[in-house]
């Protein structure tokens, strides 16, 4: 988005922008399934020269900014950090499951949520999670976590088991 002068208001050679403004540019230029929850701005606005500018966001590593850039020179005017959440369909407890019970469609669903980080510890897929036995108390609506349940045993303790030696 190229911004110039006349969609800001004018004092002398520079022009304030709030920080809303900033947000709604910042909005318009993440892509999914990214989006922006806040930012980093503790002014209420910033002046910046009176020269045609573009706003983009750019991501290093696992942090975005709001990159202003004065269009003559190429020269980078502001940089400022964004708070940025992914929004993911993850499966979550529809009802409380307490410790040992087994995960069904009663006790399922899935929902969309909003993550600070990209979730590797949940699950997207309701039949993975269906047949698996609880280890805590998972809250209703709270996203299941890997590590918060198991695979059921084949032998339960103290049942009888018919075992087979071959020696060949």
């Amino acid at each position: 988005i190229a911004l110039f002068f006349s969609l800001l208001k004018g004092v002398g050679w520079t022009f304030e922008i709030s920080k809303e403004q900033l947000y709604f540019f910042a909005k318009k230029k993440i892509k999914s399934p990214y989006i922006l929850l806040n930012i980093t701005l503790y002014a209420n606005s910033i002046k910046l020269p009176d020269k045609p500018l573009s706003f983009d966001v750019v991501k290093k590593g696992n942090s975005f900014y709001l990159v202003i850039t004065d269009l003559t020179t190429g020269r980078s005017v502001y940089i400022i950090p964004l708070k940025v959440g992914v929004k993911k369909r993850v499966v979550v407890a529809k009802t409380t499951i307490k410790p040992g019970e087994v995960l069904s469609p009663k006790n399922t669903e899935i929902k969309e949520k909003i993550f600070n980080y990209e979730p590797n510890n949940v699950f997207f897929n309701l039949a993975n999670v269906w047949g698996k036995i609880a280890k805590t108390y998972i809250k209703a609506g709270r996203v299941i976590k890997k590590e918060q349940i198991y695979e059921p045993y084949l032998v339960k303790s103290g049942q009888r088991v018919k075992i087979i030696f071959q020696y060949q």
